[in-house]
């Protein structure tokens, strides 16, 4: 490849779309989709990493600290990575949705309950409400509902606590992340070999891959991440980000 040069770059959803209802290309159209899961989970996987390192980064820093403004990026940063990482290893998918790669089977017993921890955390702490339950070491949410007495008589008043950040919850995401992180790559090798597999067993019309072409610079958003990530096929994978995408190949 000359250094100048971005070879063609075509959509793999695209070519699935255009070989739809060809029974020679049934197998294909379902590993192109079951690869893209697996490059999505990854991905979510990927920003987990970036977001357990700000949070690691902002907790080390002064700037701001015991205000709302910090206790609030604190607990966003918390919880973005505790969804990321449960979206791509624990949800299910529901018609219509992604879904994940299923990673509990393939941990360790020790990294199961640290997996179970983190799951029950996004389920029952941050996209669910329950309150006065532990998760982990700790109670998440508790509501009350109070009454206090004023010179004109009681009156009532509402207070949450709630966890903002947890050490425990960041330490296990560490731990877990890249773990996981093997695990739906593995996944994601394998669908691609098998889709290169496929493709030989049944060539798929050149046409296709033309009509299924995308603009490198588009998509990548600049001439040097389409060089690096062109560059990156003879590493096995590239990691970026253009107009706010996780890309990986």
């Amino acid at each position: 490849m000359n250094e100048a040069e971005i070879p063609p770059l075509a959509d793999l959803k695209l070519v699935a779309a255009s070989l739809d209802g060809d029974a020679r290309f049934e197998k294909l159209n379902a590993m192109i989709r079951s690869a893209s899961v697996a490059q999505s989970c990854h991905s979510d996987l990927a920003e987990a990493a970036h977001t357990i390192e700000a949070l690691e980064e902002l907790l080390k820093s002064p700037r701001k600290k015991g205000s709302t403004v910090r206790s609030t990026t604190e607990c966003a940063l918390q919880f973005n990575a505790i969804s990321l990482y449960t979206r791509a290893t624990a949800t299910a998918a529901k018609h219509g949705e992604r879904g994940a790669i299923q990673v509990r089977g393939k941990l360790s017993p020790l990294a199961q309950i640290d997996h179970d921890i983190v799951v029950g955390a996004r389920n029952r702490a941050i996209a669910h409400v329950y309150s006065e339950e532990a998760i982990g070491e700790r109670i998440w949410h508790r509501d009350h509902l109070l009454v206090q007495k004023f010179d004109d008589g009681w009156v009532p008043l509402g207070y949450t606590n709630r966890v903002q950040v947890d050490r425990n919850m960041i330490n296990r995401l560490t731990t877990l992340v890249p773990v996981a992180r093997e695990i739906v790559n593995a996944a994601f090798q394998k669908r691609v070999k098998a889709i290169m597999n496929l493709m030989n067993d049944n060539v798929v019309p050149e046409a296709v891959f033309q009509a299924a072409r995308v603009d490198p610079l588009l998509f990548y958003g600049s001439r040097e991440e389409a060089m690096r990530a062109a560059h990156g096929r003879h590493l096995g994978q590239v990691h970026g980000f253009a107009r706010g995408l996780s890309l990986r190949e």
